[in-house]
């Protein structure tokens, strides 16, 4: 008999009545229909080419800001400088850019959302503040809503890692998603609602004459 908890199964539809055969204990689609796979949703964690020509030209893209920003010999700056050109592909977690600035984060998180979404257009946007920065990143339509990119966005982020020490570098740099998209619509209402109040559109009587 075998035991249940040794079988690995996987997600497939089959087409009724058009089994595949079985020779030998595997399935083979010959004379049946062949096995449809389930479309799953991209996770972050399975990118299309982590050493894609969009993460390619992201890393030479930052190259020159990130020899300029962490040109100190120092430990600081040798360890952020490595985190960066040690990169083989996107990161998976905050540690691994973790006190680099959003100057340098940036064209990565779109190089990512890009390879992930390759329908979707997107912008990010960098701002600096007292005590420190953020990234903005702006779906701007095309192929569905991203479900997931909140959670690549956020390993962008340094939320938590705040340093007394050095506060004043944008350690303390955040990133979050905006959807452009809905925030044309509300503005295109809100222009709507404005000229209906103020009444800067043709009358009903008017219209229908």
């Amino acid at each position: 008999m075998v035991d249940p908890s040794t079988l690995r199964t996987t997600e497939v539809d089959f087409v009724e009545d058009e089994h595949p055969r079985e020779e030998h204990g595997k399935f083979t689609s010959k004379g049946g229909g062949a096995a449809k796979k389930t479309k799953k949703t991209p996770s972050k964690s399975k990118v299309k080419g982590t050493q894609s020509k969009n993460f390619k030209k992201a890393m030479d893209k930052i190259a020159p800001e990130v020899e300029r920003r962490f040109d100190d010999d120092t430990e600081y700056d040798r360890n952020r400088r490595a985190l960066v050109q040690n990169l083989d592909g996107y990161p998976q977690h905050s540690s691994q850019l973790r006190g680099v600035g959003v100057k340098i984060k940036s064209p990565i998180l779109k190089s990512h959302l890009s390879d992930v979404y390759p329908d979707a257009k997107w912008s990010v946007r960098t701002e600096y503040y007292s005590g420190g920065s953020s990234m903005t990143a702006g779906w701007k339509g095309g192929g569905g809503y991203p479900y997931g990119a909140d959670e690549i966005i956020h390993v962008y982020s340094d939320r938590g890692a705040t340093d007394s020490m050095v506060d004043y570098f944008d350690t303390d740099n955040y990133a979050s998603l905006y959807d452009m998209g809905l925030a044309s619509l509300d503005k295109a209402w809100q222009r709507a609602k404005h000229a209906i109040l103020h009444h800067n559109v043709p009358s009903m009587k008017a219209s229908n004459q």
